[in-house]
């Protein structure tokens, strides 16, 4: 109902009360007594006297009725006032809304950080306005950082020339290093450390996909479910941070700091994660197919039941790491480093195990049927390879 109508209509239902009121006074007065008090057989003294005890009565119901219309006066007011406060509150959000999308698009960095601060407030403020504040801003960096996967240079924004960010043919410009431009980490900052109990326990999915993020600080990042297929991570902290079910396909986190990241059921089928830190990592049941993670650390991580069919593990180190129940046919795990690591019911098949380290592994129920070992693989004291459907080279 708007706010005009209702309080017409208030002020309507107060005029109709007040004459109520008084033809109900006029009733007491006059004709009340007059119908119920008892007149027969009574002295005028007697008869006079009745007649006051009905009107005492009758002015009691009429108190009692006057009281009950006021509490029921008084809360329509209240509602009003709470009424009228909640528009003139949404009015209030609206322009400021608009005035830090306006600051967004300004040329001068400090005031586009203004409006991305400007937002969070808002965010935090409204929970009917979090979903669209969260979108603003990754609206804003998908524009402001732009990735394409084929090339190795970032795609040029808008106003930004093309020529500009053209690679030298003498420079590796994909291993420059970089951060996010102070704007971009700021609203990545901001969606990071959102306040989820405005999205009721649902995970918001946060179109964060084709992004460059290179070096980005992503600490403690809440980013569960987020949509980070084919962004360049590479290089970025994104220690403690939450990436659980987010859809890191085709990510590049070559060099990232994961340490002690939430990953599980995580996608990241043929994620580049070359030399990235994963020590105590949360990978259980992670898509982790075709995974470039060479060099890797993954010392005392979860990997239970994760998808590494394929994988590129050559010399990672997976010390004391959790692998039990894990898919890994045919990863490539040469040099790998698999000391005291849980590999129990973990398919291995026509897995490569040259130069791997083994030593003090759990390999109960394993699946090391077609895997390739040399000289150089060690293995737990008193397992035989061989037995277990292995073959040498």
């Amino acid at each position: 109902m708007p706010f005009r109508s209702y309080t017409r209509r208030l002020a309507l239902g107060l005029a109709g009360a007040i004459v109520l009121l008084a033809l109900l006074g006029w009733l007491v007065f006059e004709p009340i007594p007059d119908l119920f008090a008892p007149v027969e057989g009574l002295s005028p003294e007697a008869r006079a006297k009745a007649r006051n005890d009905v009107r005492t009565a009758a002015l009691q119901l009429l108190g009692g009725t006057v009281l009950a219309l006021g509490a029921y006066f008084t809360w329509q007011n209240v509602l009003t006032n709470r009424e009228g406060r909640r528009i003139e509150r949404e009015g209030q959000i609206t322009e400021r809304f608009t005035r830090a999308i306006d600051q967004l698009g300004n040329k001068e960095p400090d005031v586009r950080l203004g409006g991305i601060y400007g937002l969070e407030r808002i965010a935090r403020d409204s929970q009917d306005d979090h979903g669209p504040v969260m979108e603003v801003l990754t609206a804003y960096v998908r524009e402001h950082a732009p990735w394409s996967p084929s090339s190795e240079e970032p795609v040029p924004s808008e106003g930004e020339s093309a020529a500009s960010n053209t690679p030298r043919a003498t420079e590796d410009t994909s291993r420059r290093p970089t951060t996010p431009t102070t704007d971009v980490q700021a609203a990545l900052t901001v969606i990071g450390r959102r306040e989820l109990d405005h999205e009721k326990g649902a995970y918001r999915h946060l179109d964060l996909a084709l992004t460059d993020l290179r070096g980005a600080d992503l600490r403690k990042a809440r980013l569960e479910g987020a949509r980070l297929e084919g962004a360049n991570l590479q290089g970025a902290n994104l220690q403690g941070a939450n990436l659980a079910r987010a859809n890191l396909q085709g990510a590049n986190l070559e060099g990232a700091r994961l340490q002690g990241a939430r990953l599980e059921e995580a996608n990241l089928q043929g994620a580049n994660l070359e030399g990235a830190r994963l020590q105590g990592a949360n990978l259980a049941r992670a898509n982790l197919a075709r995974a470039r993670l060479e060099e890797a650390n993954l010392q005392e991580a979860n990997l239970q039941e994760a998808n590494l069919q394929g994988a590129r593990l050559e010399g990672a180190r997976l010390v004391r790491a959790r692998l039990d129940g894990a898919r890994l046919a045919r990863a490539n795990l040469e040099g790998a480093s698999l000391v005291r690591a849980n590999l129990d019911g973990a398919s291995l098949v026509g897995a490569r195990l040259v130069r791997a380290n083994l030593e003090g592994a759990s390999l109960v129920r394993a699946n090391l049927e077609g895997a390739r070992y040399n000289s150089e693989t060690t293995r737990p004291e008193g397992f035989d390879l061989e037995a277990a459907g292995s073959k040498i080279e």
